[in-house]
This record gives C-alpha cells, structure tokens and sequence, in this order.
C-alpha cells in the first residue's frame, strides 16, 4: 500500500474517533449530563439555589439544551433532573438560543425571584416551596 494509502486510512480513523468523542460528549443514553451550574444561597444560609444548564443525554436528533433551577435546603443534596426531583423549581428548553440563563435573586431569605424568558413555557414553576414563597418574572410574548 503506499503511504498516501496510509495516510488517508489514518486521518480517516482520526476524524471516525473524534465523532465518536463529540458523539459521546452530548450522549449518555438517556442520562442528563450538567453543562453548567452555579449556586446561591439564601441570605440567612439556610436555602440555595441551583441555576443548571442541562443536555438532555440523547445525543444527535434527540438531544436538547435545557435550563432547571433546583430549590433546596441546604447541605446541598444530590439531584435528579426534570418531573423526578422534588428540589426543581422548574425546568425549560432556552428560547431558540437568544434567551441567557435564568437569573435569581433572593428578596428575603425566604422570598425568590426567578427572572427567565417565560416563552420557554417552563415546565411547574409553582409559588412557592416549603417555607420558599418563588416569583417569576421576564418576557411572556
């Protein structure tokens, strides 16, 4: 075989296992993978927030972004994500990517605002969460 052969044969083994690296980074069967995450705590110490950007684990086709805030006490606890966890505050595809991250603000230590695009037809968003009275504000057409 001649080298320009082998050399062909190689690049296309590279680029075969690099689809299958991008394929594996947004696939995981069906599991939730956390693109990114941050926290805020409630000004007394006793509640965080969790503000998650999420990839829906289904890979090429099915796969999906979406944006969940958890509410909890803390010490932190592990979550689950979407309808499963009783921590979510709510969950929500971004608005065709023009939308950022949901922004939270503490009003009181027990009083929540959560600021987010409300086109993304967010999925619970109930009004409050155990002692937590939760607010929703942002555009709604």
């Amino acid at each position: 075989m001649k080298p320009l052969a082998y050399l062909s044969l190689a690049l296309m083994a590279i680029v075969l296992s690099g689809g299958a690296c991008v394929y594996k980074a947004f696939s995981s069967d069906g599991i939730p993978i956390v693109v990114t995450s941050a926290d805020f705590a409630s000004p007394d110490g006793q509640f965080v927030v969790t503000v998650e950007r999420v990839h829906n684990g289904l890979g090429y086709g099915a796969g999906a972004l979406y944006d969940e805030v958890h509410l909890s006490r803390l010490p932190k606890p592990l979550f689950k994500h979407g309808d499963p966890d009783p921590s979510v505050v709510f969950y929500a595809e971004p608005v065709s990517g023009v939308a950022g991250a949901p922004t939270i603000q503490w009003l009181e230590s027990e009083r929540l605002r959560v600021i987010l695009d409300l086109r993304s037809k967010p999925n619970r968003k109930p009004a409050s969460m155990g002692q937590v009275c939760v607010e929703y504000e942002g555009p709604s057409s």
